[in-house]
């Protein structure tokens, strides 16, 4: 399936509409397309924000008499007979007294609503939390089968010498095990436009993914945090690389984590 044959389902997938075969193609095509399953988390965000009781509000005292006083037609002046010798100039297209009052009434009305917080202004994401959500998505398709490790070696020295032979930079590489952080390998990904290498730990059962490509001409970035869906998400850039961690291990250990790697 196509991604630009993908958006027609999209909708009726995240509904919960489609039938068993187009749901199984759909499915399929999520999980082998990051830009269109974070499309997916996007929808099924927006819809739950639009379902919740946090967009309910009483309708303030006084607001229907305002507005029908506003709609209201007012009192127009006897017109004259036009004469009869047309001008010279036919006139323009325009709004009658009726129509202009329902004009100013709507955006009157558009201003009440936004004052008063019935519409809630909308948010544009930051490219950091665009990000964030490329990182989920990339995260939840490793933990399909046969997806999670291209290159199963738990040797930091010998996993720095496969990176080398796949992409043109390497990650700094730790065996966090003796600290309860396993390393397992790693594998190829392709996040922000770019190849990024992407190393894999465990704590217990729970994996850890360690994303990471070169961020030329960017300056060192303190540790940002996220909470996506059910993982927590942390960000920095250090020496010209930018780091992604990503896991379902709680923000403690999350930030115990990424102290040991940056140290």
């Amino acid at each position: 399936m196509r991604c630009e044959d993908f958006g027609d389902l999209l909708h009726g997938y995240v509904d919960g509409e489609l039938d068993p075969g187009s749901r199984h193609r759909v499915e399929t095509h999520l999980a082998t397309c990051q830009r269109c399953a974070a499309t997916c988390q996007e929808m099924r965000g927006l819809r739950r924000a639009l379902s919740g009781r946090a967009l309910a509000f009483p309708v303030p005292a006084g607001l229907y008499e305002r507005v029908s006083a506003a709609l209201q037609p007012p009192v127009q002046p006897p017109v004259h007979p036009p004469p009869k010798t047309p001008p010279s100039t036919p006139p323009g297209p325009g709004l009658g007294g009726s129509g202009r009052s329902l004009v100013l009434a709507s955006a009157l009305i558009l201003v009440a609503l936004f004052t008063w917080g019935m519409i809630p202004v909308p948010r544009f994401p930051t490219p950091e939390e665009l990000q964030a959500r490329e990182v989920v998505a990339s995260h939840v398709r490793s933990l399909l089968p046969k997806h999670l490790l291209d290159a199963e070696v738990s040797d930091a020295r010998l996993l720095g010498r496969w990176f080398q032979e796949q992409v043109e930079f390497t990650p700094p590489i730790r065996n966090l095990a003796d600290k309860g952080f396993a390393l397992r390998g790693g594998r190829l990904d392709y996040l922000n436009d770019q190849k990024s290498a992407v190393l894999v730990y465990k704590r217990q059962e729970l994996v850890i993914n360690v994303f990471s490509w070169p961020a030329k001409g960017k300056p060192d970035r303190e540790t940002q945090a996220f909470a996506k869906q059910n993982y927590q998400v942390l960000h920095w850039v250090r020496g010209g690389m930018s780091y992604w961690v990503i896991s379902e291990l709680d923000p403690g250990e999350m930030k115990v984590f990424a102290n040991l790697l940056r140290d």
